[in-house]
């Protein structure tokens, strides 16, 4: 119902971003779309295009050598430990933490759960 009603009364569209943007490129990427890149500017955004190059290309390198491990790590979730709305009780309340790691070799995934206290 909500999304029927922005897309056909409103003519609204929803995007969800592919991943984490960095503000630095997108300050860069805007002025570059606008045409007010200066000159320092300009070299700012062309080594930022040589790096994310260079790391693609290595990344693709190492995803070949089958033997070389990796450990890919990511703060998956920050959970709330209780869910009330008492404005009262919602400060004091302690935050749960999900750290996920996959280790490339054997296929591996660990979870490690923790809280604030």
């Amino acid at each position: 119902m909500y999304y029927g009603i922005f897309v056909t009364e409103y003519n609204l569209g929803f995007h969800s971003p592919k991943g984490d943007r960095c503000g630095i490129w997108e300050k860069l990427k805007m002025a570059k779309q606008s045409q007010t890149l200066t000159d320092g500017n300009k070299y700012e955004y062309d080594v930022l295009q040589m790096s994310k190059v260079n790391m693609r290309e290595v990344r693709n390198e190492e995803k070949k050598n089958k033997d070389l491990p990796a450990l890919l790590f990511d703060l998956k979730n920050v959970i709330p430990t209780s869910n009330v709305n008492i404005s009262s009780l919602f400060y004091p309340r302690k935050n749960v933490y999900n750290l996920t790691a996959y280790y490339t070799p054997n296929k591996q995934v660990y979870c490690a759960l923790w809280s604030e206290n």
